[in-house]
């Protein structure tokens, strides 16, 4: 569990509100659901209304499960309420950052690991940073990260627990039913 921004910032000090963390919150090794409950703060609780270090998060949470080397499927899910505003280098408020989806989608199609998006309370047209609609925004990541969640809306909203709990289940029952077959020996 990686949250962003981070839940060590300070809404008082400019700036923080684009930390993450310096690891994850839950490590890999913890399969606890309620360690991973815990770690994921109530609404309102960080005190960072708007700031989403996106990009920051999702390389933290790709170091993690790029280190790990148990050769179980490797997936993020990405819960958020909106686009992704803290840019190295634009206005935290203001700027929309268009390097996630080439990051998600590199982290795909490199590593395999795919991503699956979960908007909280997002709605269709543009909302908070000027002329970005989050309701395309994250249906870009979804299709990026390479779990679309279907054709007609790409990201799964708050409500859709159990059909991600059902895509993520069947993407780890296919894994562990892969074979991996050598050439052919054409000797005999």
């Amino acid at each position: 569990v990686t949250t962003f921004p981070s839940t060590q910032g300070d809404p008082d000090v400019a700036g923080s509100e684009c930390q993450v963390d310096d690891a994850p919150a839950v490590g890999l090794d913890n399969s606890e659901s309620g360690a991973i409950l815990d770690a994921i703060p109530t609404a309102f609780a960080v005190g960072f209304y708007g700031a989403s270090p996106m990009a920051d998060a999702i390389s933290l949470a790709a170091e993690a499960l790029l280190a790990s080397d148990s050769g179980a499927p490797r997936a993020i899910v990405l819960i958020t309420d909106g686009a992704a505003n803290c840019t190295l280098d634009g206005d935290v408020w203001n700027d929309h950052d268009t390097t996630v989806p080439g990051l998600l989608s590199s982290l795909y199609e490199e590593h395999q690991i795919e991503t699956f998006v979960v908007g909280l309370g997002v709605a269709e047209g543009a909302y908070g940073i000027p002329a970005v609609n989050n309701y395309s925004a994250l249906s870009k990541l979804a299709v990026a990260g390479g779990q679309p969640k279907d054709v007609d809306e790409a990201f799964f909203l708050r409500g859709d627990g159990d059909a991600l709990e059902a895509v993520i289940a069947e993407e780890a029952r296919v894994a562990r039913c892969t074979i991996t077959l050598s050439s052919a020996d054409t000797s005999r």
